[in-house]
């Protein structure tokens, strides 16, 4: 029989106690979006915070939530899975599918027009 050894407690620097992020990815008016890792499992996640200033403001909370709850609730291709959520430094987060690639814009920017990129 094998000694069960527990995980190590959680580094206080992890996001929720779970996420250590490993490099931003973009930023808008509802957050940032970083790459990150869980610290655990070693799965890797698109993290997006809210800010506290933006949870703090009149309905940033009730929005998110709604992202939260919405993204959670449909399975599709085009939609991005939702894997976590919580509190963090008096902000809020969401873990999601890391979905590796370009952006929209960049592929905008290169001259792809929206029926190409959208497969229209």
């Amino acid at each position: 029989m094998s000694a069960r050894s527990d995980p190590p407690p959680p580094d206080p620097e992890l996001v929720g106690g779970r996420y250590r992020i490993l490099n931003p990815i973009g930023e808008g008016a509802m957050g940032q979006v970083f790459k990150a890792e869980h610290y655990l499992t070693g799965q890797v996640v698109a993290l997006k915070l809210l800010p506290p200033h933006v949870a703090q403001a009149a309905g940033g909370v009730t929005r998110f939530l709604r992202e939260v709850r919405a993204a959670h609730a449909v399975s599709h291709p085009g939609v991005v899975p939702v894997y976590d959520a919580g509190d963090h430094n008096d902000g809020l987060y969401i873990a999601m599918e890391l979905l590796e690639g370009e952006s929209l814009g960049d592929r905008m920017a290169a001259g792809a027009q929206p029926q190409a990129v959208l497969g229209a």
